[in-house]
């Protein structure tokens, strides 16, 4: 069988990456899931979806301020940032990956 060390050092970091995001956007969809489910249990009679509001409007500020120590503070390596940025708070708010993406896209043009 192939062994790990005879994957090629690229194939080994898109395995990492890729279970650093993954890993992250478990846990983000638990407790998008999860708080979601709690804050639209506060407003039961409402159809408006006050849970996904909540947990967009949290995940944005989030991925805001850990973008913002991360960009001017040059605080947290790439694997942080895979886990943390794309994987848990994706997970967690689809709309504020959507947003961080659009920021470093126009960043980076």
């Amino acid at each position: 069988g192939t062994e790990p060390e005879d994957l090629p050092a690229t194939m080994k970091l898109a395995l990492i990456n890729a279970a650093l995001i993954g890993t992250g956007g478990f846990f983000g969809a638990l407790l998008r899931y999860g708080l979601g489910g709690l804050v639209q249990k506060s407003f039961a009679t409402s159809v408006f979806p006050y849970g996904t509001l909540a947990v967009n409007l949290l995940g944005c500020l989030l991925i805001g301020i850990v973008m913002g120590l991360a960009e001017s503070r040059q605080m947290f390596g790439p694997e942080f940032r895979l886990f943390v940025l794309v994987g848990l708070l994706g997970g967690f708010t689809t709309y504020s990956t959507f947003g961080y993406e659009s920021f470093v896209l126009f960043r980076d043009a």
